[in-house]
């Protein structure tokens, strides 16, 4: 299944949890991971000393909504039921630890009626009156976006890229952008035209540099929500390069195509070191050509 930043299966989708887990609950709350051998068996993969228990799933592929539901349900379902039937080993695990809240984590749920199948199976576990299970037990659904401050320090070590489509942008809108903002249209226009002698291959450049400002803004939006601690790095680099954008076009007016072109390369690779290699290639270089796109629009880059 797709998560906030690639694809995973039910491997990676757990091996994922549980740094989550450990970020999160590791030092306040005392996490424990439940190895797979016994997690499996007995309904969680992991719980913390204030009565906390978890169990991951990831469906395979990208099931329809019906699908996908009846999948989670059933997942549910099964390791409820082993949550009850094995008290006596959960007794050896957890000690004098009642679980309170027993959490789903899945990389996203499409229906309500998930949410309507686990409270009738909180209302089931509370009733069982097992030693292992506090009277005000629930279930709660959780993704990703529920670890976002976990989800960025695990990609800012490394570990994984984020990664996610980008939807191309319609000729229309890029149309509509042009004239809703003539005046910087023509701006843009007027510099290529120190770099580009031909009038269609300019205008064809310029289109294109529209296309793609509005391309990256989409991805810095998707970025702002998902990994806000990534969003104000890239914003602080963007501002810091800008800067010296401006003294450099100021400086050096022989080559402009040139300056654009180092430009561009020095600031996407600056993206990637600085952001620990965090950003899949294609984002690195579609705020690349954002940012480049923005600074010609505007005045910043100018020759």
């Amino acid at each position: 299944m797709r998560i906030s930043f690639g694809e995973v299966n039910g491997n990676d989708w757990e091996r994922y949890c549980q740094q989550l887990l450990k970020l999160k609950y590791g030092d306040t709350e005392g996490y424990q991971e439940v190895p797979d051998r016994y997690g499996g068996d007995l309904g969680i993969e992991g719980f913390t000393q204030t009565g906390r228990a978890f169990q991951c799933y990831c469906a395979e592929g990208e099931p329809p909504p019906k699908e996908l539901y009846e999948s989670q349900r059933d997942k549910v379902t099964r390791d409820i039921s082993k949550l009850l039937k094995n008290e006596t080993e959960l007794k050896r695990i957890l000690g004098d630890i009642a679980i309170k809240e027993w959490h789903f984590l899945t990389p996203r749920y499409d229906s309500k009626e998930l949410i309507a199948h686990c409270v009738r199976k909180a209302e089931e576990v509370k009733l069982s009156g097992k030693s292992h299970i506090a009277p005000d037990f629930t279930i709660l659904i959780r993704t990703d976006d529920d670890f976002i401050p976990e989800r960025e320090t695990y990609l800012s070590a490394g570990i994984s890229r984020i990664s996610f489509d980008i939807p191309q942008i319609p000729e229309e809108e890029v149309i509509e952008w042009k004239e809703s903002h003539n005046e910087y249209f023509e701006t843009l226009e007027s510099k290529l035209t120190k770099i580009i002698n031909d009038i269609d291959k300019r205008s064809s450049q310029a289109a294109n540099m529209v296309r793609n400002y509005l391309l990256g803004q989409n991805i810095l939006e998707d970025i702002r929500r998902g990994f806000p601690g990534h969003y104000e790095k890239i914003a602080r680099l963007k501002n810091a390069t800008e800067r010296n954008v401006e003294i450099m076009s100021g400086l050096d007016q022989n080559n402009p195509g040139e300056l654009l072109k180092n430009t561009l390369s020095d600031y996407q690779e600056t993206l990637y070191s600085e952001l620990n290699r965090s950003l899949d290639r294609s984002i690195i270089m579609g705020l690349g050509q954002e940012a480049i796109s923005d600074w010609l629009i505007r005045c910043p880059l100018d020759f």
